[in-house]
């Protein structure tokens, strides 16, 4: 399929092959050079992250060939009724004659809008609403991205989520984490320089989430929770962290609550892992089986990185030995030290109903 050679939409035919032809296009075309890339830099051991750009492109290209279906159907949905009418009744087509009676002679007491008037609720309205939310996010980065050492605004929780699906299919909102342009490695994080890639196929919106709460009671209604009590030789802080389903909060001595909003609550679970910085054998964060966890390969190269669902993992020197199958479906077996490894993925089902570390182990890998 050839890419749409016109942007004709004088009537709803045109209109309707426009959006069909361009969605044709990139579901059938791009998506394809897309995932033809991918799997020639699969078979030449390209690193997960560029892997994952991949990944994204198909996804960013796969939801707006799906906008273009959309289109066709609100075209459908919203002209139809009018088109039909009009081409099976074409000598009632002069809609002056459905118009109500002019209170002066030649006077339209409603005349239609010029095609540059601004109409309440079409795509001017939208277009409005997304320039402030554009203008909201980067606002958002930059106030964090310059913050020393680097944090969000309090209360403040930069979100989105993928442009796709009808009211009854409504996507999640999820946390958005922020990084600076020299380290953002713009597929699971945003910069100011990817930020409108990030918009292709997504809503953004920068959500107030709370800076306080009683904390007795937020922890006694955790499905997870973790304490540290501080360490004042290491000069190491009180903090705790606790998840609700898919919300992990946060809090260090008396600094504002964190709030982090994932797609689900294993992957939810794997963040409260991270967020406990705590690596030690009895820690939440140490990798455990059925565990899926991202490796970060040789330091500067990332030679070796790999994604791995754990069958076992072993204490081995200030690391684990884990065993089991990466992104290929090949066995794996390697160490990974403390810091070198990422838990993407926890099966909560595997978990307990509330776990809860007493915290002495807490910053041993800080």
């Amino acid at each position: 399929m050839t890419a749409p050679v016109s942007a004709e939409t004088a009537n709803i035919d045109a209109a309707r092959e426009f959006f069909t032809s361009l969605g044709e296009h990139l579901s059938g075309t791009l998506i394809a050079r897309a995932r033809t890339a991918r799997a020639t830099l699969a078979q030449r051991n390209a690193d997960t992250s560029t892997l994952a750009l991949f990944d994204r492109i198909a996804t960013h290209l796969a939801a707006m060939a799906a906008t273009c279906t959309s289109g066709v159907e609100h075209l459908d949905t919203y002209h139809g009724n009018l088109e039909q009418a009009v081409n099976s009744t074409p000598e009632a087509a002069d809609t002056d004659f459905y118009r109500p009676a002019a209170t002066t002679p030649g006077e339209q007491p409603n005349p239609a809008p010029a095609a540059n008037d601004s109409i309440p609720g079409t795509a001017e309205d939208e277009d409005e609403a997304y320039a402030r939310a554009m203008q909201e996010a980067a606002a958002f980065i930059d106030a964090t991205t310059g913050s020393h050492p680097q944090q969000a605004p309090p209360g403040k929780d930069l979100q989105h989520r993928r442009a796709e699906g009808d009211e009854d299919d409504e996507q999640p909102w999820m946390s958005l984490p922020v990084r600076s342009s020299s380290v953002c490695e713009h597929v699971d994080t945003v910069c100011s320089q990817c930020l409108e890639a990030w918009s292709w196929g997504h809503d953004l919106r920068v959500a107030e989430v709370p800076t306080s709460v009683d904390v007795d009671a937020h922890h006694a209604t955790a499905d997870e929770i973790y304490h540290f009590e501080g360490d004042p030789d290491r000069d190491l802080p009180p903090y705790w962290v606790a998840r609700h389903d898919r919300t992990v909060t946060s809090q260090i001595a008396d600094r504002p609550v964190s709030t982090i909003l994932l797609a689900d609550d294993d992957r939810a679970s794997a963040t409260f892992a991270g967020e406990c910085c705590d690596t030690t054998p009895s820690g939440p964060g140490a990798p455990r089986p059925g565990d899926r966890i991202e490796t970060s390969g040789e330091p500067g190269t990332g030679a070796g990185a790999a994604a791995v669902t754990i069958s076992s993992s072993t204490p081995q020197g200030n690391g684990y030995l884990v065993k089991g199958t990466d992104q290929n479906g090949q066995p794996y077996e390697g160490v990974v030290d403390a810091w070198n490894y990422e838990i993407v993925h926890r099966p909560t089902h595997q978990q307990p109903a509330r776990a809860q570390t007493a915290g002495e182990n807490a910053g041993a890998a800080q």
